[in-house]
């Protein structure tokens, strides 16, 4: 008969604090590995948006300070340099739009106090919550966009002086103001 030596106490634990780093080891990432570089969603093409409720195009104010910069506002007559959005396919009828004035991706501000709530800025890096948009189709071309809090996207013709025009994700229903050719 053979006999078996006894383990030492603890050697049980031991060995399973042993495994479970190894396994840590083997499945952390290398502090030298390239991370992935980050998917760019494909563009569908440059598109302008242009306002039914007054017929202008839409720009980001690109002069204005601090927070203000980038806000956009149907307010160009025409086509230009700043009237152009490259229209990013994320899946389904969700789209990013960015601004091809500046690169940068248009967010619906929805951390911003009382009225200025949801206002249109060309300001992101990158796409998070804030810079999908559900393309709504309407009849004759037309559509209108609903952002990240569940609003339609509005042209504020009601507001005062230079902010006349902005775009703002506040509506809950659709009508011109609501609407883009």
């Amino acid at each position: 008969m053979t006999s078996r030596r006894p383990r030492p106490a603890g050697s049980r634990a031991a060995f399973g604090a042993l495994l479970a780093v190894l396994a840590l080891l083997t499945l952390a990432p290398s502090a030298t590995a390239t991370p992935p570089a980050p998917r760019t969603p494909p563009v569908e093409g440059v598109v302008t948006l242009r306002s039914e409720a007054n017929g202008k195009y839409v720009v980001p104010e690109l002069d204005w300070p601090f927070n203000t910069n980038g806000t956009l506002r149907a307010r160009n007559d025409g086509v230009d340099d700043r009237t152009g959005f490259d229209m990013v396919a994320l899946g389904g009828d969700t789209y990013a739009f960015r601004s091809t004035a500046n690169g940068r991706y248009v967010s619906a501000e929805l951390d911003w106090p009382f009225n200025t709530n949801g206002t249109l800025r060309a300001r992101a890096d990158g796409v998070g919550p804030w810079e999908r948009y559900q393309r709504v189709p309407l009849a004759n071309g037309r559509f209108a966009l609903r952002a990240a809090n569940g609003k339609y996207v509005t042209v504020e013709l009601s507001w005062p002086f230079n902010t006349v025009a902005t775009l703002r994700a506040r509506a809950d229903s659709i009508g011109p103001a609501e609407t883009f050719l």
